[in-house]
C-alpha cells in the first residue's frame, strides 16, 4: 500500500505532502492545479519514469519548479508498505548534476543508485515500469479510451496493453529476416553460375609447374652469390687491412711534420728570450717578495689617509649643512622682528579693548531697544484690540484720546526701529574690528614663541663657521698626503709588476727547454715507426680492383635472384588468387545450403509465434472476462446487463454485455447500446480486470479524470462505484479528477489542490 508521497519543487509542487489510505484516494482540482503530477510523481519515485518522460514530450530537468524562480533542485519522495515492511524510496533532480535515488526498509538503507533503486523496487512489486503503465495507470480520459478507437487502432492498443504487441513485432521481425535471407540465397546462386570451376583447376595445375621451374633457377643463382660473397669479404679483409696500415704510416708521417714544426717554434722562442738577457729565476724571486712587502704596506697607507680625508670631508659637508640651514633660520627670524615691530603690541592692546567696549555697548543698546519695541507693540495691539478702555489702567477711554495715544505709540516705535538698526549695523563693525585686532593678538604670541626658539642663534653660526674653517685646513692636508702616499704605492707596484714578468720570462724559458728535449725523443720514435710499415699504393690499387669484380659479379647475381623471386611471387599470387575462386565457391555452395536451412526454419518459427500469440491471448482474455465476470455484479448490481465480456475477433477487441434482445439472451456490443453511464461502467470493469490479472501482486489502480464527459447522473452512478464498490474489489484506488461531486464518495481520502496560475503560484493541497 502507498502511505505518503512528498514533493519539493518538483513541476508547480514546492512543498506538499499527501497521505493516502486503503481504498479510494481522490485528487480534486482545477486543470493545471498539479493533480496529475502528483501521479507521475509517484511513477518516477517507484521507476525513474512516467509517460511523459517515456514519450520524450518532456525532459526531466523541466520537472523542476521554475516559477516565480529557477530552482536548482527537485525531489519526490514515496512510502509504501510491502509484506508488513515499511519502504521509502527518495529521488532528486538537479539542474547541474546527474540525478540521485536512495531506498530505505524499515528506515535503513538498502539502495543508493537510480538504476539498483529500480531494480530493487521491481523485485518488491513484481512489475517493471513498463506493467505499472500498462495495468495501473489509466491516463487522463482513458476510461473510454479503447471505445472510442477504430478498430484496427483498438486490436493494437489492447495488443500493446496485454503485452502481445512483441509477438507481432517478433514476427515481423522474422519474416523480415528470412525475405532477406531468400534474397542473399539468390545472389549467392548468381555468384556460383559465373564461375568455371574446371577451367580454375586447369589453370592451378600450370601455375605450379612454372612455380617450380623458377624455384630450380633460384637455387642455382644462390649457391653461385654464396660463392661470390664469401670471395668478396676475403678480398675486402684484405684490402681493408692494407688501407689500415697506410693510413697509420701517414698518420705518423703527419705527426712527425708537427712535431717538427713545433721544435721550430720553441727553439725560435728560446733565442728570443736569450736575446732579452739571462734572468736568474731564484734572484728576481727574492727581490720580488722583498718588493711585494714594501708595495702592500705604501698601499695600506695611501688608503688610510685616503679614509682619514674621506671621513674629514664628511664633516666639512655636516658643518656646511648645518650653517646653511641656521642661516635660513636668522633670515626667518629678522623677518618675524620686522612683522612683530609692525604689529606693535602694546598699540594692539589698546585697540582691542576699545573694539570690545564699543561692542559690549552695541549689545546692550540692541538688547535695550529690541525689548522696548516688543513691549511698545504689545501695548499698541492691546489699545488696538480695547475700543473702550485702557489696556494699562483699565479706565474708559473716549474714541479720539484712543486714537492719538495709537498714534504716538506707532511713531514711538518707528522711533525704536531706527535706534535698533543702527545700534544692529553698529555692532556688526565692532564685532569685525574686535575679531580683526584679536587675530593680530594671536599673531603676536606666536612670533613671541618662534623668537624664543631662535634664541642664542647667531652665537651658534659663528661657532660652526669656526668648526667649518678649521675642518676644511685640515682636510687639505689630509688630501695633499694622501696624494704622496698613493703616488710612492704606485711606483712600488709598478716595480712588483716589471718583476713579475721578467720571472715569468725566466719561467717561460725553462718550460720550452723541457718541451723541446720531448719532441726530439718523439720524433725520433716515429721515425723508427714508419721505417718498419712496407706497404705501398700499388698493392692498395691490385686489391681494390679484385674487390670491384667480385662485388659486380655478386650484384649482377642478385639482380638475377630479386628478378627469379618477384616472378615466383607474382605466380604464387595468381595461384592463391585461383585457390581463393575455389575456396569462394565452395564456401558459397555451403552458405547456399544453409541459409536455405534456415529460411526453412524461421517460416516454422514465425508460424510458432503466430500460435503462441494466439494462445496467449485467449489465455489472457479469458482471464480477463473471468475477472470481469467476479466483480461485474458488484459495479452493475441490475438485471438488464448480466455479464459481460471481451470478444477478442481477428481485427478487434469488441466489450461486449449479454442482454435481452428480441426475446432471448445474445452478447451485444456496448459501444452499440449502452449509455454513457454504462460504457463508462463496462469501461471500468474491463480497466479493474487488465489490471487484476496483468499485476496481481499489487492491487492498485489508477484513475485520470475517469468522469470526463459524463452527465451529473452518471457521475452520481460513479460515486457509489468508487465509494462503495472498488475498495471490495481493489486494495487502493487513486482518482483525479476536477468534479466536485467526487467529494461525495464514501470512506474516501479526499485532497483538493489549488493553485493562483495569474499569480504562477505553487500548487496548494488541503484534506477535504
Amino acid at each position: 500500500m502507498l502511505t505518503s508521497i512528498e514533493l519539493y519543487n518538483w513541476k508547480t509542487h514546492k512543498s506538499t505532502k499527501l497521505d493516502f489510505s486503503k481504498g479510494t484516494n481522490i485528487l480534486i482540482g482545477q486543470m493545471g492545479s498539479g493533480k496529475s503530477s502528483v501521479m507521475d510523481a509517484i511513477s518516477y519515485a517507484l521507476f525513474g519514469n512516467f509517460p511523459s518522460i517515456q514519450h520524450r514530450r518532456t525532459n526531466v530537468s523541466y520537472l523542476i519548479r521554475s516559477k516565480p524562480k529557477q530552482e536548482d533542485t527537485a525531489k519526490v519522495k514515496l512510502s509504501f508498505e510491502i509484506n508488513s515492511h515499511s519502504y521509502e524510496v527518495e529521488r532528486v533532480i538537479s539542474q547541474d548534476s546527474p540525478s540521485t535515488a536512495t531506498l530505505k526498509r524499515d528506515g535503513v538503507y538498502l539502495q543508493s543508485q537510480p538504476q539498483r533503486v529500480t531494480e530493487e523496487i521491481v523485485k518488491l512489486l513484481k512489475m517493471d515500469y513498463d506493467l505499472f503503465s500498462r495495468a495501473v495507470y489509466s491516463q487522463q480520459n482513458g476510461l473510454e479510451y479503447f471505445l472510442n478507437l477504430r478498430s484496427a487502432d483498438r486490436k493494437k492498443e489492447i495488443d500493446n496493453l496485454l503485452g502481445l504487441d512483441k509477438f507481432s513485432e517478433a514476427k515481423d521481425n522474422v519474416t523480415s529476416l528470412a525475405n532477406r535471407i531468400k534474397d542473399m540465397v539468390k545472389e549467392d546462386g548468381k555468384t556460383v553460375a559465373e564461375f568455371d570451376g574446371s577451367r580454375i583447376k586447369e589453370q592451378l595445375e600450370a601455375l605450379e609447374k612454372e612455380i617450380s621451374r623458377y624455384k630450380e633457377a633460384e637455387a642455382s643463382a644462390e649457391k653461385k652469390l654464396s660463392e661470390t660473397k664469401a670471395k668478396l669479404i676475403s678480398a675486402e679483409t684484405r684490402l681493408n687491412s692494407a688501407k689500415e696500415q697506410l693510413n697509420k704510416k701517414n698518420k705518423l708521417l703527419q705527426e712527425i711534420r708537427e712535431l717538427k714544426g713545433k721544435k721550430e717554434t720553441f727553439t725560435a722562442e728560446i733565442k728570443k728570450i736569450d736575446a732579452k738577457g739571462t734572468y736568474d729565476s731564484s734572484k728576481i724571486s727574492e727581490q720580488l717578495l722583498s718588493e711585494k712587502k714594501l708595495a702592500d704596506s705604501a698601499a695600506k697607507e695611501a688608503k688610510d689617509s685616503k679614509d682619514k680625508a674621506e671621513e674629514s670631508g664628511k664633516r666639512l659637508t655636516k658643518y656646511d649643512t648645518q650653517l646653511q640651514i641656521m642661516r635660513k633660520d636668522h633670515e626667518r627670524m629678522g623677518m618675524l622682528l620686522k612683522e612683530l615691530e609692525k604689529l606693535d603690541k602694546k598699540e594692539n592692546e589698546k585697540a582691542l579693548q576699545i573694539a570690545k567696549d564699543s561692542k559690549e555697548r552695541a549689545e546692550a543698546d540692541l538688547a535695550r531697544y529690541s525689548a522696548e519695541k516688543k513691549e511698545g507693540e504689545k501695548n499698541l495691539k492691546e489699545l488696538e484690540s480695547h475700543f473702550g478702555k485702557c489696556p494699562v489702567c483699565d479706565k474708559e477711554l473716549e474714541e479720539s484720546l484712543r486714537k492719538r495715544l495709537i498714534e504716538e505709540r506707532k511713531g514711538k516705535l518707528k522711533g525704536l526701529q531706527e535706534l535698533a538698526a543702527e545700534s544692529e549695523k553698529l555692532l556688526i563693525r565692532s564685532r569685525k574690528e574686535y575679531e580683526l585686532l584679536n587675530n593680530n593678538k594671536d599673531r603676536i604670541a606666536q612670533i613671541e614663541n618662534r623668537m624664543k626658539e631662535y634664541a642664542g642663534i647667531e652665537d651658534k653660526i659663528k661657532e660652526l663657521e669656526k668648526l667649518s674653517s678649521e675642518e676644511h685646513d685640515l682636510n687639505t692636508k689630509l688630501k695633499a698626503e694622501h696624494e704622496v702616499k698613493e703616488k710612492a704605492a704606485q711606483e712600488l707596484k709598478e716595480r712588483t709588476t716589471r718583476l713579475q714578468a721578467e720571472l715569468e720570462l725566466s719561467q717561460t724559458r725553462a718550460r720550452y727547454a723541457k718541451e723541446l728535449e720531448g719532441i726530439t725523443a718523439s720524433i725520433l720514435e716515429k721515425e723508427r715507426d714508419t721505417n718498419s710499415i712496407g706497404v705501398s699504393e700499388g698493392a692498395i690499387d691490385s686489391l681494390h680492383k679484385e674487390v670491384v669484380a667480385l662485388s659486380s659479379d655478386a650484384s649482377r647475381t642478385e639482380s638475377e635472384l630479386r628478378l627469379n623471386k618477384r616472378y615466383i611471387a607474382d605466380k604464387m599470387q595468381q595461384k592463391k588468387e585461383k585457390e581463393d575462386q575455389s575456396a569462394m565457391i565452395n564456401r558459397i555452395k555451403e552458405e547456399i545450403s544453409k541459409k536455405k536451412k534456415v529460411s526453412e526454419n524461421l517460416e516454422k518459427f514465425s508460424d510458432a509465434i503466430i500460435e503462441a500469440q494466439t494462445q496467449l491471448r485467449n489465455r489472457l482474455v479469458e482471464s480477463i472476462n473471468r475477472v470481469m465476470g467476479d466483480i461485474w455484479p458488484e459495479l452493475y448490481p441490475y438485471k438488464d446487463y448480466g455479464d459481460i465480456m471481451l470478444d477478442a475477433v481477428e481485427d478487434d477487441y469488441i466489450l461486449k454485455v449479454n442482454t435481452m434482445m428480441r426475446d432471448k439472451m445474445s452478447w451485444e456490443d456496448v459501444e452499440l447500446i449502452a449509455s454513457g453511464g454504462e460504457r463508462s461502467t463496462a469501461c471500468l470493469a474491463m480497466r479493474i480486470a487488465f489490471s487484476l490479472v496483468l499485476a496481481p501482486n499489487i492491487k492498485w489502480l489508477i484513475l485520470d479524470e475517469p468522469t470526463h464527459n459524463l452527465d451529473q447522473q452518471a457521475v452520481h452512478k460513479m460515486v457509489d462505484i468508487f465509494g462503495e464498490t472498488l475498495p471490495k474489489i481493489i486494495d487502493q484506488v487513486f482518482i483525479i479528477t476536477h468534479e466536485d461531486l467526487l467529494k461525495e464518495v464514501n470512506g474516501s481520502n479526499v485532497y483538493v489542490l489549488n493553485r493562483d496560475k495569474g499569480a504562477d503560484r505553487e500548487t496548494e493541497a488541503s484534506l477535504s
